[in-house]
């Protein structure tokens, strides 16, 4: 049988009542950081809307809404999506939940979460110890063998009491969602990336597309699906090749010219055009990216 809890964790109280105090005590410090998440995740998506249609003005009138509503959308739509077919999206996941496992006088528990903040906030909370246990390679080196099968015993007992070694199945749930966080336009302008990022994102983009064109050729793609995919995979290796940063860092310090340097919320939420490319350039940003 193989078991595999590698984020496994025992409470330092044995009281369920303590236990449920002190994860209620958590969650406003894990709304809180689902909610910065969901902000950076839309500044950069909005942001990027922005930029785009500042370098290629032909797609503008086929934007019908504005940059941030869109992300927005998109955000709730995948969210639907995770929460629908239950499969990965790492991007926009942004939810904590963690089996909260009584066994035996102690309690146990599993998180489960795409976040690395909100994993590394529940295990700096202070109210557990590290439970983790797997077979299908070495413990840790300091763990004692018997310490690592007595934890390997307890959680196999404990799963065993679910036919299908469901954790849900074998205590309760703890959940905090986060598709209730709907970002703020100014939390959102706050947290957009500088001028050089964005620049190099559009420039990376840009040597991706190209380099898919080169190797694309005449491939007929619509007949051959996964070979679209290869190549895609290929293009951004190549983007992270030394020939492809090159192209990059060339790319940007030309585009860095031509983005606004300053994106606010009223331009995110469609209340002031975006404006044309070099209508707002930043002094200085070229050179300042090249040194």
């Amino acid at each position: 049988m193989s078991t595999k809890i590698y984020h496994g964790v025992r409470f330092l109280s044995p009281s369920l009542d303590e236990v449920y105090a002190a994860l209620s005590g958590l969650r406003a410090g894990i709304s809180a950081i689902q909610y910065d998440e969901t902000v950076q995740w839309a500044a950069m998506v909005s942001t990027d809307a922005v930029d785009r249609l500042v370098l290629n003005p032909d797609k503008r009138a086929g934007a019908d809404r504005a940059p941030l509503h869109k992300a927005i959308s998109e955000l709730m739509d995948r969210q639907r999506e995770i929460k629908k077919t239950g499969h990965r999206d790492v991007e926009v996941d942004f939810d904590f939940s963690l089996s909260v496992l009584p066994f035996e006088g102690r309690v146990y528990g599993i998180p489960f979460t795409e976040s690395k903040r909100l994993r590394e906030f529940f295990t700096a909370s202070g109210i557990t110890e590290d439970f983790s246990y797997w077979n299908n390679s070495e413990g840790p080196e300091q763990i004692p063998d018997e310490e690592w099968e007595r934890r390997g015993d307890t959680w196999n007992r404990l799963l065993d009491q679910d036919p299908s070694g469901r954790p849900s199945a074998c205590g309760m749930v703890f959940e905090v969602s986060s598709d209730l966080h709907f970002p703020n336009a100014e939390d959102v302008a706050a947290a957009i990336p500088s001028l050089e990022d964005r620049a190099i994102r559009q420039a990376r983009s840009r040597v991706r597309d190209r380099r898919f064109r080169i190797l694309a050729g005449d491939m007929d793609l619509k007949a051959n699906p996964s070979g679209h995919w290869a190549l895609a995979m290929k293009s951004m290796d190549y983007a992270g090749s030394e020939q492809g940063k090159a192209e990059v860092e060339k790319e940007a310090s030309e585009i860095v010219q031509l983005l606004p340097a300053l994106i606010d919320s009223a331009m995110l939420i469609g209340t002031r055009p975006i404006p044309e490319a070099g209508d707002n350039p930043a002094d200085g940003q070229a050179a300042a990216l090249q040194s």
